[in-house]
C-alpha cells in the first residue's frame, strides 16, 4: 500500500480602512485561507481544495478603551500592518522599527516587545 499526501497552504489578506475627515477610525483585515491537497494511494489520485475564512478589526474608539500602553491607534495600526499584511513598502518597516524602540536603542529588547 503505497500513499503520498502533499499539502500546499495558499491565502489572501483583504484590507479594509474606514477613515473620516482624513483620519483612520477603523482597520478591518478578512484572511481567506486554502488548503490544496493531492492524496494518492496505489493508482487512486484525489485533489481536495478547502478554504477558512477569518476576521478581524478594531476602531479607534475600541483601542483606545482597551490600549494599557502609550500606543497611539495610529502607531498601532502602522506596526501592524506590515505583520498581517505579510510584506511593507517604503519606509513602513523603519517606521515600524523607530515605534517599538522606545528606548532609541537601535534594537527592540523582549520589554519594549511586550509593551506593544
Amino acid at each position: 500500500n503505497l500513499s503520498n499526501n502533499t499539502m500546499n497552504l495558499e491565502f489572501t489578506v483583504t484590507e479594509t480602512i474606514t477613515r473620516h475627515n482624513g483620519i483612520i477610525n477603523e482597520i478591518y483585515f478578512e484572511f481567506e485561507e486554502f488548503i490544496v491537497g493531492n492524496t494518492s494511494v496505489g493508482i487512486t489520485n484525489k485533489k481536495e481544495r478547502r478554504s477558512r475564512i477569518s476576521e478581524a478589526g478594531i476602531t479607534r474608539n475600541e483601542y483606545n478603551k482597551l490600549a494599557k500602553n502609550p500606543l497611539s491607534f495610529d502607531n498601532f495600526i502602522l506596526v501592524i500592518r506590515p505583520f498581517i499584511m505579510g510584506y511593507y513598502e517604503n519606509d513602513e518597516l523603519k517606521q515600524t522599527f523607530q515605534i517599538l524602540d522606545n528606548n532609541k536603542s537601535g534594537s527592540i529588547d523582549i520589554n519594549e516587545l511586550a509593551n506593544f
